[in-house]
């Protein structure tokens, strides 16, 4: 099928209040790439909110998606979340859980497929693509694909995976029939996000 190729980067953001550093990070990646991700406190450790990331990309006209783990967050500080991404003018939020952190409790209120379906009424009336996640190279890839229609029913409208080191695993899992059954309808016309090694499906 045709596809149109979109490409993005994700910025760590840094645990100390330095706009500066965030600033020169997308200034050097807004040259290279159509949107930047702004990730969630990433890899478990307390960094700089992501909405602050928007606001600092909206100086420079970049374009953004604003990643909203539900780990650190109940429903009212996810819809917070979700509310201030829209009203900053992002352009979309990556739904996704996160990973355990030793010694942090989650807390467990909302899952990933339960905030695709309220956040896009959270943002109403302004419009934020939704994405989720998938993991190709799970051990259970019945369940992945399970879970990743689940979330498609939610509302995504776009899946990202983990970085992709094994292209032939990766066209295995998209070649499933029951993806293929699933998402025929929706991925025609789609078009690819591409990310540095990550893969984005998007869905029209």
């Amino acid at each position: 099928m045709p596809l149109d190729a979109l490409t993005s980067a994700e910025i760590s953001l840094p645990a100390t209040p330095d706009a500066t550093q965030v600033r020169e990070r997308i200034a050097v990646l807004s040259r290279h790439v159509d949107l930047v991700g702004l990730t969630d406190n990433h890899a478990g450790k307390p960094r700089m909110s992501p909405l602050a990331a928007v606001a600092l990309a909206r100086e420079q006209g970049v374009a953004t998606v604003v990643h909203v783990s539900c780990r650190d967050r109940n429903r009212l500080a996810l819809r917070s979340q979700v509310v201030g991404a829209a009203a900053l003018g992002s352009e979309g939020i990556l739904c996704l859980y996160g990973d355990p952190v030793p010694d942090v409790p989650r807390v467990r209120d909302y899952t990933t497929t339960r905030l695709l379906a309220d956040a896009r009424g959270w943002a109403a009336p302004a419009e934020l693509a939704l994405g989720c996640v998938a993991d190709p190279f799970g051990p259970d890839s019945e369940a992945e694909l399970a879970l990743l229609g689940r979330k498609v029913a939610a509302g995504a409208d776009f899946v990202q995976t983990q970085m992709v080191f094994d292209p032939a695993a990766l066209a295995a899992f998209l070649d499933r029939p029951a993806l293929d059954r699933a998402y025929a309808a929706a991925l025609d016309g789609g078009y690819l996000w591409h990310e540095f090694g990550d893969l984005h499906l998007i869905l029209p």
